[in-house]
């Protein structure tokens, strides 16, 4: 490992080989501080699914809300970092899973790296629909069609790369516990739901998990 340069090849890679990309990071005994700022901008851009998914902007400013996200989004996701590798780790165990604690870290944290592409699209979404980006009331979107159409191809966006964020992260957990793809997907189908329901009936938190 040649330091950051070949850590942003094999983030490039994740995209589309994640099992390669990740024996690559585990043989080549990749230092979890390289992986640290794919973290911190996941945790921001999920803040900003929490945000969007509870229509903050109708109570607050934007600028406070962008705020928010830059603060307590660098410690979330390190926060789900851990949550998300405790319980792939147990639950890949389960499944006869062989990875170690830190593969599997190394393995979940390479697999956010969807997270920087979610990251630009809430920051192009703001660009556009500004406030009603994250509204549940939308007049200007509503009466124009240009704004329309572009809400609905971020849909689609934001659709495509949650179905591939769950091919990236199946692929690096079925890499880091060295067993088959169809157990990878298993894990995300079985853990992503647990995590919403440990938060609804553990904490009464609603969250969009993914």
């Amino acid at each position: 490992m040649t330091g950051w340069q070949e850590t942003l090849k094999l983030m490039g890679a994740v995209w589309l080989s994640p099992r390669r990309a990740v024996r690559r990071i585990l043989d080549a005994g990749l230092p979890w501080f390289y992986l640290l700022p794919l973290v911190l901008v996941y945790g921001i851009s999920f803040t900003m699914d929490q945000i969007s998914f509870r229509n903050l902007a109708d109570f607050f400013l934007l600028r406070d809300l962008l705020l928010f996200s830059l603060l307590i989004g660098v410690g979330v996701g390190p926060l789900f970092w851990m949550i998300y590798s405790a319980l792939f780790y147990g639950l890949g165990r389960l499944f006869r899973g062989t990875g170690r604690w830190l593969d599997v870290q190394l393995g979940v944290a390479a697999a956010m790296v969807p997270g920087v592409a979610k990251l630009i699209l809430w920051l192009m979404q703001l660009a556009v629909f500004r406030e009603e980006a994250w509204s549940e009331l939308t007049p200007r979107i509503d009466y124009s069609f240009f704004l329309l159409l572009a809400y609905f191809f971020f849909i689609l966006l934001d659709a495509v790369l949650i179905v591939w964020t769950i091919v990236i992260v199946a692929g690096a957990l079925s890499e880091a516990h060295e067993f088959s793809l169809w157990k990878g997907f298993l894990l995300v189908l079985i853990g992503i739901p647990l995590i919403w329901v440990l938060f609804k009936y553990g904490l009464n938190i609603v969250l969009m998990p993914i």
